[in-house]
């Protein structure tokens, strides 16, 4: 047996390290690292301060000449083949100020959150413990998997306020799918077209297209609603934002169902639907909630309102009597229509209660600079966390995640 330090050991010339190895030792027999520490008794230990010594059962112990020949300090004294320009240096990872190796540059790992100091210029990638914003969520586990409410409650008009929301994840989005559909069929329709989210129906087949891929990303939570002002005048935000353009027209619904994840002018149940997760989908008859760009909810919906960082546009204040149906909200037990109405809902396949929406803060700027990142992907918190309980980190799962901090002179240096 042999082993091969710097190259791939098989043809000694594949895979070449390049850099500088220190303190190479190889026991065998003898564990040294095996202290279990909560909370998840993951085994860590502190990093060496000075350098290795032969211990119980020490087979190899080389890479620590500053000078010379290359040797094994083990008692086993090994013949150490040098290949190339392999050679002994005198940089190692320990401070040199004599024997003692636990002054100057060495200094203790932190065990806590670092801290805003003087001159900090950027400090991120601590993000706290995430909030609840739904309290649950339906998990519509296929095509077919739908939710009916059948009432003449659902009959919108233009000529009545109105508003039609819900938080939506998609697992999987094919086009021509409908994630609601209203009245007798293809009358109100949430669409997949063409790689774009639409908006179908109201009597002008695909009124409002959100965008080029705009709403589409799979695993990723969006907020979404479509508002009427009474007035003809029918906008759609996702996030907060309106995408596409105003939609001016006279209509009605009728037929008093609305489908969720599938199509009504089908036999039931279609498969028009999408594997996905819906959330607080809220249906008001009679009030126009948002009145223009708002910042999206903050926590779950109710039949007067909601909780928002921002009233801005707001309409916090809607007549319980016009919430028409409030699901999605529950993460276990039965499917459930929280309006006053209460509605029975009718289930096709399988639909299933789960956690809702849990905003994972991503990577922002603590230190007094505030830098503004750009997040790519779908960089999210995570718990991992080289401290104990304390705040967390950014996930980047190597899919093209990234956080870009934006050009500044504190970064200059």
């Amino acid at each position: 047996n042999q082993i091969t330090i710097g190259i791939h050991g098989n043809d000694r010339s594949s895979y070449p390290f390049t850099g500088k190895i220190s303190n190479f030792r190889v026991t065998v027999g003898t564990a040294l690292y095996t202290n279990p520490l909560p909370p998840d008794n993951d085994v860590r230990f502190d990093r060496p301060l000075r350098p290795h010594t032969k211990v119980t059962n020490t087979k190899l112990l080389t890479c620590q000449n500053s000078s010379g020949s290359i040797t094994d300090a083990s008692d086993n004294n090994l013949t150490i083949t040098v290949g190339g320009n392999a050679a002994a240096d005198a940089n190692h990872p320990f401070e040199a100020a004599g024997n003692d190796f636990t002054t100057g540059l060495a200094f203790d790992v932190p065990t806590s959150d670092l801290g805003n100091i003087a001159n900090t210029k950027l400090l991120t990638l601590q993000e706290k413990t995430p909030t609840t914003v739904t309290n649950g969520a339906y998990h519509f586990t296929s095509n077919t998997s739908k939710v009916l409410a059948s009432h003449a409650d659902f009959n919108l008009t233009s000529s009545t306020a109105f508003t039609v929301e819900m938080w939506y994840y998609l697992v999987a989005a094919p086009d021509s799918r409908a994630l609601w559909d209203f009245g007798s069929g293809n009358a109100f329709q949430l669409y997949t077209a063409s790689g774009n989210m639409k908006i179908y129906g109201l009597g002008g087949g695909y009124i409002i297209d959100f965008g080029s891929g705009v709403g589409r990303t799979l695993n990723q939570w969006y907020h979404v609603a479509i508002t009427g002002d009474g007035s003809n005048n029918v906008k759609a935000y996702l996030d907060g934002t309106q995408v596409g353009s105003t939609y001016n027209a006279s209509w009605s619904i009728t037929g008093g169902k609305v489908l969720l994840n599938g199509n009504l002018a089908l036999s039931q149940p279609c498969n028009k639907g999408i594997e996905a997760y819906f959330s607080d989908f809220r249906i008001v008859n009679g009030t126009q909630v948002y009145t223009g760009a708002f910042t999206r909810p903050s926590g779950s919906l109710t039949t007067t309102g909601g909780t928002y960082p921002s009233n801005t546009n707001v309409n916090t204040s809607i007549t319980a009597s016009h919430t028409k149906i409030l699901t999605a909200q529950n993460s276990s037990g039965s499917l459930v229509d929280n309006s006053a109405s209460g509605h029975t809902l009718t289930t096709h396949g399988t639909v299933t209660p789960r956690a809702g929406f849990v905003n994972l803060e991503n990577a922002k700027d603590n230190s007094t600079s505030g830098v503004t990142p750009t997040h790519y992907n779908n960089v999210s918190f995570s718990y991992a966390t080289p401290f104990a309980h304390t705040k967390g980190s950014v996930k980047f799962d190597g899919n093209g995640d990234a956080v870009i901090f934006r050009a500044s002179a504190d970064f200059s240096f």
